[in-house]
Formats: structure tokens, sequence, C-alpha cells
């Protein structure tokens, strides 16, 4: 019995101290050890399900609180349909095509160096040609530049996330790269920037593989930047983010993937030629009119003049 009291007391304490460590030390994982449900499901599970309600989140640094769940699991069911997809090998299986991954910090590399040699965390960079040309240049803004690395980094998840993209898969290896029939999305959400930045720049990366949706979701990076940085409460900054991405995949269904244009429309371009034509013309008409009567009066004035003129004549006998 006292044996069992101190497996269960050491356990606990073992627990606390990972619990204060995490919290001190969050964990920090490079692009290709970034668990996924795909790929690492037990790890995925562990590190970044808060809860089963919301398993396509991957809250890394426990951002999220759990009395939020409610309110971005409701966000959700209501574009379930537009995030619901058939596997394309049994036509049966449902899965979901929405992930986002939250959290606290990257942690980018020191040098284009690491990049090269560390083949555990960055070897995966160069092996799919559906990805980034990793070239020297590539690498060099990988390393130094906080947009490049975020936008790298989503890539790299968006192909561990949904691998049959990945074509180190034989059963894919026939596919093309980028897909214009599927909407998965994947949402990259950096709440504090890079370790070591002390600007701490919140970032947005949207990140699919169909070139013809991505114009729907350019601007919701924007708005949900713009919500972070104005001091938005997480869970409504992410329940907003999950509407917006449910707008925008039933506009890409509804239109068969041409973007509206928010521009002038044509009817409008014709409405303003037809109302130039007729001001020009009544100011023609008018012209006319008035030239018309003008010539008009002065005939009438002139043979009065003229009347008056033989009166006179005629009374004096001038000539």
């Amino acid at each position: 019995m006292y044996r069992s009291l101190f497996y269960i007391t050491y356990i606990l304490i073992i627990n606390c101290i990972n619990q204060i460590l995490s919290n001190i030390y969050p964990p920090n994982y490079s692009p290709c050890q970034f668990p996924t449900p795909a790929k690492n499901k037990n790890e995925y599970y562990s590190q970044c399900v808060i809860s089963p309600q919301i398993s396509y989140i991957c809250d890394l640094h426990k951002q999220l609180s759990y009395s939020s769940i409610v309110e971005i699991n409701e966000m959700y069911e209501k574009h379930k349909k537009v995030f619901n997809k058939i596997s394309s090998i049994d036509n049966k299986t449902i899965s979901n095509s929405l992930a986002i991954v939250i959290v606290k910090q990257l942690l980018p590399p020191f040098s284009s160096k690491q990049v090269y040699s560390n083949h555990e965390e960055f070897g995966c960079l160069f092996q799919d040609e559906c990805s980034y040309v990793m070239n020297a240049e590539t690498i060099e803004r990988f390393v130094n530049s906080y947009r490049v690395f975020t936008r790298i980094f989503a890539s790299v998840l968006y192909k561990k996330w949904f691998p049959k993209y990945d074509k180190t898969d034989e059963r894919y290896e026939n596919n093309n790269c980028y897909m214009a029939d599927v909407t998965d999305v994947l949402v990259l959400v950096v709440l504090d920037g890079m370790v070591g930045d002390n600007r701490k720049l919140p970032s947005v990366t949207i990140h699919t593989d169909n070139v013809m949706l991505a114009p729907f979701l350019s601007n919701i990076q924007l708005e949900t930047t713009n919500a972070i940085n104005q001091n938005w409460p997480l869970h409504q900054v992410i329940s907003d983010l999950i509407d917006q991405l449910g707008l925008a995949i039933r506009s890409f269904y509804t239109t068969g993937g041409v973007l509206p244009r928010h521009g002038i429309p044509n009817w409008a371009y014709r409405l303003s030629l037809f109302c130039i034509i007729m001001v020009i013309l009544a100011l023609f008409i008018e012209w006319y009119i008035v030239r018309r009567k003008l010539a008009v009066k002065r005939n009438i004035i002139s043979t009065k003049i003229e009347s008056i003129k033989s009166k006179t004549h005629i009374m004096f006998g001038t000539n």
C-alpha cells in the first residue's frame, strides 16, 4: 500500500514538474518535426489537442482556455459541411479539410549552415518537389525573413497534415502538386513572433495548394492579424477566422472558383456613357434652339427698324 502511495505521489510530482517546465520552456518544433495527426498521431494529441471537439486545432502552447471551446465549436458546426471532405480512396471516409496551428512563438534556425547540416529538423524542406525551391537565396531568406520563414513553415505543415500531396507517398506520386478540386486549408497563427525578437510581431499565414482558392483567402490573413493586434480575445479571433474561412469556401463553390469582381460593374460604365451622350445632346439642342431664337429676334427687330425708317422718310420726305 505504501509503495502504491509512493508511486502515485512520485507521478504527481513529475507531472507538476513537467507542467512547470513546459510553462517556462514551451516546446518549439522545427517544421519537419512538428507533430501532425497524419504523421505523429499520438504526439499530436498529447502535445496539441486541448479538446476532442476541436481536434483540428493544434494549440501547442496552450493559449486557448477550456471555456472558449464551446464558442469555437459552435462556429465550426455552422460551416461543418464545407470543412468535411470524402476520401478519394474509398469515397466513404469523411475527414476534415481545415487545420489551425496556434503557437506563441516560433524558433528559427540560427544560420543557413544549420538548415543544410541538420537533416532531422530541416531535411524535409529539400525532399518535396511541390514545396518552395530551396536554393541558397531562399534558405538565406528562410533564416533571416520572418515572413518567408512562416510561409515555408506553413507549407511544410500543410504537406504533413494532408499527406496525399506528399510526393514521398508512392500512392500519390503521379498526382499534380496543385489540385483545383480540393479545399484543404492550413492556418498558422503566431501570437508573439519569433523567439529572440523583441518586437513580438503576430502573424497569420493561410496555406492551400489550390491556386484557385487562394485568392478567396488572402484578405482573411490581414483581417485576423489586425484582430490580434487590436487585442481581441483569442477565442474570438479563432471563431471569426473559422467563420470567414467557411464563408470564403462557400463563395468558392458558389462561383465555381471565379473570384467575384468588386470594381465598377459594366452596367455602370454603360449608364455613365449614356448620361454623357444625353448631356451633350441636350447642350446641342439648347444651343441650337437659343441660337435660332436669337436669329428670329434679330430679324424682327431689324424689320421694325426698317419700318420706322420708312415712315420717317414719308413724313419728312427725306431720302
